[in-house]
């Protein structure tokens, strides 16, 4: 048996790759023979239906088809840095005219030689007609036979579809990952416990892996769809090993963070009631059980780890400052962390009036403080003078050093990833802090659970009484457009504030024109409306720039405020009664549902418009109308957004800080994701250590096959 280090040797080691090829593979992250044992076929072409050249084959043209004739004619030729060969085949070997023309480019001299004339070849490619003659361009070569010798039949008829990397054929490619396999798969250790596997009858992660790299040709059709559809029992147990050892590492990171010692929090008399004077109005019952549920844990000694989810416009803020409240009585600091400059500003000039009026010290701290001011507030924190602290990611500087940090506070935690949750939490030596993390994506309880693993969970479902639903419109082409922005004459005569959204900043950023503009828009709506007040917003501006104009938006100084999806997180403007969002299609469901939320955020009437050059049958447009349907529900929303893009593309992975999974995709695995979670909670609670002898491969499997931080792109947060 080959050594277990056979599994880190260099792919240069292996059979035809050499510096240059290894180095293309190394770029493609493929850099052990490990990594190419891992590297699983994309898809599958199966090339077992033979069919010989005739007429009939007009019915194929632009589909890949595997046939078989006879060579008539192969030339190789070079003109230039050109170079190809050239095969016409007939339907047999008596045929003087051919119906199929085979070229290979890049092909090289000595290849004419395997084609000698009136050998019998199978070739699967795809298949183009020109003129009178069948075309393919460089298909696969499933055997060569003269007078019954066969002089080729390298592939198995079940032909393995790698993923593309730059620079490496794809032959050569399917031969390292077949060499990578004679050379280490005997070292692929199976770190799932026997007794999970048993309840689940699955074969080994060993066979798993030759059968997806080794297809058997005895695999039926449907067999094979289900390898391209990625859910064969092969895939299936990939996904399974993969999330199981998620599921562990997430449950042994929860258990040693329950093992810290927090601060136990006392509860002020009359919390309800305080909270309801301060804020001038009545909490609803789902505010009221998010509070008790946040309560429940922060008067324990454990740390708490809750994520609090709700809509947008649900009273996640105020129910947070309920935390904040509790911790500042019982005599503690609070850190309440956001992604942005302007909404850490919004969020001081709220919670500074209602911590002046219960004698909390507010204070802000961004990366555009002063330094004399930033020396004097980390002096004033670290000496315990400031009780809630309301910041960016400067709050993660080393420099600002808590006195005494009993609870953390994360709005709008996509934004951020697990090692920015951790980092906020070092300052206490003896202590954890609580921490309370918070999200207006609406996410479906169930993939909330999955991919939130090492969160409790509370939900806000219900919007307060009294909100009037936003009124939701998809408008399209020309005239949809007119209609639009007549709408918004009107409204500005009103004296209500209206949001623009654009996908692009200028015209340099779209060469084909096809998206609107905020520099564009802004224009034309200022020559179309010449005594209203029209605001451009974007990224580029500094946040000194865009802090002004949402306070002369807030304040009625300008009309209309033309923007790109930086007003898409937290923005409270309740003047604010129209957003018309150009192009709308561009954008994924639960995105709009996040824009669509800066509005209707008083009791006036609100309208949102969605416009689109596109046709209503456009699968893009169709999507949009889930919007007008589902109006406001944007739990709802996500869920149809869920089951038509998917995790990744739902919620943007890396800014979600969601996990990269190599084999697994939500929603379609949820079932398998939510039995490997269930796996690994019964061992964890078991063996929380895994010092049992029948979990010792799987601890060494954990620590050395899951890289938490990198699953979860934790290097960029």
């Amino acid at each position: 048996m080959v050594s277990q280090n056979s599994l880190l040797l260099p792919v240069t080691e292996l059979k035809g790759i050499g510096s240059a090829l290894g180095k293309h593979l190394c770029i493609a992250g493929l850099k052990t023979v490990s990594d190419m044992i891992w590297f699983i076929p994309r898809y599958y072409d199966d090339v077992r239906h033979v069919r010989i050249i005739d007429e009939s084959l007009h019915h194929s043209v632009g589909n890949r088809v595997t046939i078989s004739g006879f060579v008539q004619q192969c030339r190789y030729y070079r003109r230039g840095r050109s170079r190809w060969l050239d095969i016409r085949i007939s339907r047999n070997k008596a045929d003087n005219e051919p119906l199929l023309v085979v070229r290979w480019f890049y092909a090289y001299p000595t290849m004419e030689q395997r084609f000698p004339q009136n050998s019998e070849v199978i070739l699967s490619g795809i298949l183009r007609h020109r003129a009178s003659l069948f075309e393919m361009g460089n298909p696969d070569i499933i055997s060569i036979i003269k007078d019954g010798e066969s002089l080729q039949n390298e592939l198995n008829p079940i032909i393995t579809r790698y993923p593309k990397v730059i620079g490496v054929p794809a032959l050569k490619l399917r031969k390292a990952c077949h060499a990578a396999l004679e050379l280490g798969v005997e070292n692929i250790q199976d770190g799932i416990p026997s007794a999970a596997q048993q309840t689940k009858d699955w074969i080994s992660i060993r066979d798993a892996i030759m059968a997806l790299h080794h297809p058997s040709a005895s695999l039926t059709m449907h067999e094979v769809d289900l390898l391209n559809q990625k859910t064969s029992v092969w895939h299936q147990r990939l996904v399974y090993d993969e999330m199981f050892f998620l599921s562990m590492a997430v449950e042994k990171r929860r258990q040693e963070y329950r093992q810290g010692t927090s601060v136990s929090c006392t509860i002020p008399n009359a919390l309800i009631e305080t909270l309801e004077d301060l804020f001038g109005f009545v909490f609803t019952s789902d505010q009221i059980n998010a509070i008790n549920e946040i309560t429940t844990n922060i008067t324990k000694g454990i740390p708490m780890n809750r994520l609090l989810q709700g809509d947008v416009g649900s009273g996640k803020t105020a129910v947070s400052f309920a935390a904040i409240y509790q911790v500042f009585v019982s005599k503690k600091q609070s850190a309440f962390m956001v992604p942005t400059t302007v909404l850490a500003q919004q969020h001081y000039d709220v919670m500074k009036k209602w911590g002046d009026k219960l004698g909390m010290k507010v204070e802000l701290l961004t990366s555009f403080v002063s330094a004399s001011q930033r020396r004097l507030l980390l002096t004033f924190l670290k000496n315990g003078a400031i009780d809630l602290l309301i910041g960016t990611q400067s709050l993660l500087s080393d420099e600002v050093m808590f006195s005494d940090l009993g609870l953390v506070v994360i709005d709008e935690q996509h934004c951020f990833g697990v090692e920015q949750r951790s980092k906020i939490r070092r300052y206490n030596k003896q202590t954890v802090p609580h921490l309370l993390v918070m999200t207006a994506t609406p996410i479906p309880r169930t993939l909330a659970l999955t991919i939130h693993g090492d969160l409790d969970l509370t939900v806000i479902q219900h919007l307060p009484q009294g909100r009037i639903p936003i009124e939701t419109v998809v408008l399209y082409g020309k005239q949809g457009r007119n209609k639009a922005y007549k709408d918004v004459a009107k409204k500005i005569q009103k004296h209500e504030g209206v949001f623009v959204i654009c996908p692009l900043i200028d015209k340099d950023e779209d060469r084909k024109k096809q998206y609107a503009d905020v520099v564009s828009i802004t224009d034309e709506l200022k020559q179309k409306n010449v005594s209203a007040n029209i605001g451009c917003l974007h990224g580029k501006l500094s946040w000194e720039e865009r802090l002004c104009l949402m306070k002369q938006f807030a304040t009625g100084e300008l009309d209309v405020l033309v923007s790109t999806t930086v007003v898409e997180i937290g923005i409270d403007i309740p003047r604010a009664t129209m957003m018309v969002i150009e192009n709308a299609d561009h954008f994924g469901l639960s995105q709009l549902h996040q824009l669509r939320g800066r509005i209707g955020r008083s009791n006036k009437a609100s309208e949102c418009v969605l416009l689109t050059n596109r046709q209503k049958t456009d699968e893009g447009t169709q999507r949009l109308s889930v919007m007008a349907q589902k109006n406001n529900d944007g739990f709802t929303i996500a869920e149809e957004d869920l089951r038509i893009r998917g995790h990744g593309e739902l919620f943007g992975i890396k800014q979600a800080g969601l996990p990269s999974l190599r084999f697994g995709m939500l929603p379609r695995d949820l079932t398998l994701f939510i039995q490997a979670k269930q796996t690994a909670q019964s061992i964890i609670h078991n063996d929380p250590t895994l010092m049992l002898e029948e979990h010792r491969i799987m601890k060494t499997q954990l620590d050395s096959r899951v890289d938490l931080d990198r699953m979860y792109h934790l290097e960029g947060g």
